[in-house]
Formats: C-alpha cells, sequence, structure tokens
C-alpha cells in the first residue's frame, strides 16, 4: 500500500489572529483548532513565511484513506482563501526539526513523458545527495515530493537550513548551482519559494 501523502496549506490569517501571544483569543482558538484536528491526521507542523508573516504554513501528514483537513474551519481565522496542495513522498513532521524550512513548487514545462518525469527526480535526488554531503554551507535535511491529485507536473522541494542566510550561501555555490541546474531546465516560469518556522501541533 502506498504512503498517503502530505497536505499543504498556505493560509492568509487576519492581523487580529495572533498564535504567537498568549493574550490572542483567537491566537488560542486558531492552536485549539489545530490540537482538536491532529488526531485524525499522523502529524501537523505550522509556522509563519518568514518573507510574509501574514502567511501560515500548514503540513499535515495524512492518514490512509483518511480525510483532508475541513478547510472550512480555518473561515474565522482567514483574510483570504488558503492555497492547498497534496504533495507525496514526504513526511512534513520531520520538517519541525529544522531552524528554517524552504519550501519551494516547481511547475514542470508541458508534454513530459513518464520518462522525463523520471530523469527530474532522478535529478533531484541527486542534487540533494550532493547539498547534504556538502561542506558548509550545507542544508540540514532535504525531501523531494510530486504534487498529487487534480494538480499534476509539480516537483516539491523542502530543505531544512540554519536560516535565510545558509541558504543564500548555498545558492552561490558551483556545487549547488551545476546539481539544480538539470531540475532547472524541466522549470516552466518562476519558482514557487516561501521560508518558515514549523513546528510540530501536540496531539491531545
Amino acid at each position: 500500500m502506498s504512503t498517503p501523502p502530505a497536505e499543504l496549506i498556505f493560509l492568509p490569517l487576519k492581523s487580529s489572529v495572533r498564535p504567537e501571544d498568549d493574550s490572542s483569543e483567537e491566537g488560542k482558538a486558531f492552536l485549539e483548532l489545530l490540537v482538536d484536528k491532529g488526531p485524525l491526521f499522523e502529524g501537523i507542523v505550522w509556522g509563519r513565511s518568514i518573507e510574509n508573516s501574514d502567511i501560515v504554513g500548514i503540513g499535515i501528514d495524512l492518514q490512509t484513506s483518511g480525510p483532508s483537513f475541513p478547510l472550512a474551519a480555518f473561515l474565522p481565522f482567514q483574510a483570504s482563501p488558503p492555497q492547498t496542495l497534496l504533495v507525496s513522498d514526504v513526511k512534513v513532521i520531520d520538517l519541525a526539526s529544522n531552524p528554517v524550512t524552504e519550501i519551494a513548487i516547481m511547475p514542470l514545462i508541458e508534454h513530459l513523458t513518464e520518462e522525463d518525469i523520471m530523469a527530474v527526480n532522478d535529478d533531484a535526488e541527486t542534487f540533494g545527495r550532493a547539498i547534504l554531503t556538502a561542506p558548509a554551507p550545507a542544508p540540514y535535511s532535504y525531501q523531494i515530493g510530486w504534487a498529487a491529485g487534480k494538480v499534476k507536473n509539480r516537483l516539491v522541494m523542502m530543505i531544512g537550513w540554519s536560516d535565510i542566510q545558509n541558504h543564500i550561501d548555498a545558492t552561490k555555490t558551483l556545487l549547488f548551482q551545476d546539481k539544480l541546474k538539470p531540475v532547472l531546465e524541466k522549470v516552466a516560469g518562476e519558482l514557487n519559494i516561501r521560508h518558515f518556522h514549523l513546528q510540530a501541533v501536540s496531539s491531545k
């Protein structure tokens, strides 16, 4: 039996919802929602986007034959509707151990064959092995997955860094650039890259 996908949710929060602030009743209610729903899933992580603190990233490891997160439950907290993506072959609960997590969603060019997709996957794995074993600046962790469900041909990289500067420094190395180049050659348009401080949600 295949591993269930993970669900990524990018949720714009109302400014009054401050989960980090113990005095924010709406923030407490938001966290309680994640805790209450926790038993339905294998694990949940959440954290604010470093680039845009109005956006909260939520990662959910789904259970086999289990439900996705009920998005209607976010209505009291959201400033606008969330973006969602199902991703195969990743374990988002592991991202909580990263000081900073980069989530890069890469739309691939159209009309790639199955062999082309397999080659991109191999190139992405080669890139990951290379940067994980490189001298500093090297990442904490590396996962790749593929968009599942209705959205296709999206490669998703999840990379753990000590901080954003660590990521920037790594991108300037020849090894990083050379190993990533074969993947980027199959990417259509701009990458969707965000960084998050993610933490695990404790179940009841």
